[in-house]
């Protein structure tokens, strides 16, 4: 019983054994695992349970957009870690709705990342389960800008190319052979792949204006 109690923290209201059976198989990464599994048809199903969970989190808070990102959303091997973007409509909703999922959610596992405000666009959150296993990442972003277009964009091109979305898997692949070796960390080893993507994505898709480097300075 103190089993399911632990995990009841996960879910919003009563759990039950089918939604148990579902978060106990939810594996997810430890902190800096790097380890890529084979896709996965369950990601879909475990999007649409973070999604409706982020929809009762944010009841009477704002009406966004909730769309599944990252490799997890496409055929090809990933971390096992939905990418969740929470669209808002300017930087005052964004806070408000980053700030509401943090404080109603942290039953639930959902807290700041440790990488929470490294971009000007984005407020990041991570959903861990009992054990502290990332389970999803979830990026709060404002339309129009490079968190938002960034993601949604590069994941359209890769569903509208094939070829190079296969090419996508390889280069993670050997990012996280290189990682594992320590030759390089693993957002080193494929992003000059992502910068090439997106570039071909933005001239492809007509988007102009946008603030590539969305960095937050260095305080």
């Amino acid at each position: 019983m103190q089993r399911i109690n632990r995990f009841d923290r996960m879910k919003n209201g009563p759990i039950s054994q089918g939604s148990f059976t579902r978060y106990h198989n939810r594996k997810g990464c430890t902190s800096g695992t790097k380890q890529l599994v084979a896709y996965s048809p369950n990601w879909t199903a475990y999007f649409r349970e973070d999604k409706e969970q982020l929809e009762r989190l944010l009841a009477g808070v704002a009406n966004v957009e909730i769309l599944h990102v990252g490799s997890t959303s496409l055929p090809i091997s990933a971390k096992d870690i939905i990418d969740v973007l929470v669209v808002t409509e300017n930087d005052d909703e964004m806070k408000a709705v980053a700030g509401a999922i943090a404080s109603r959610g942290e039953r639930f596992g959902i807290t700041l990342s440790a990488k929470a405000f490294d971009f000007l666009d984005q407020i990041s959150l991570a959903k861990r389960n009992c054990d502290g296993r990332t389970l999803a990442m979830i990026h709060v972003v404002v339309r129009g800008t490079m968190s938002h277009l960034g993601r949604t964009l590069f994941k359209k091109f890769l569903e509208e190319n094939p070829a190079t979305l296969r090419q996508y898997e390889q280069v993670k692949q050997e990012a996280s052979r290189k990682h594992q070796l320590g030759i390089s960390t693993y957002a080193e080893a494929k992003g000059t792949f992502i910068s090439d993507i997106l570039t071909k994505a933005f001239k492809k898709y007509g988007i102009k204006g946008v603030m590539m480097d969305n960095r937050r300075p260095p305080q």
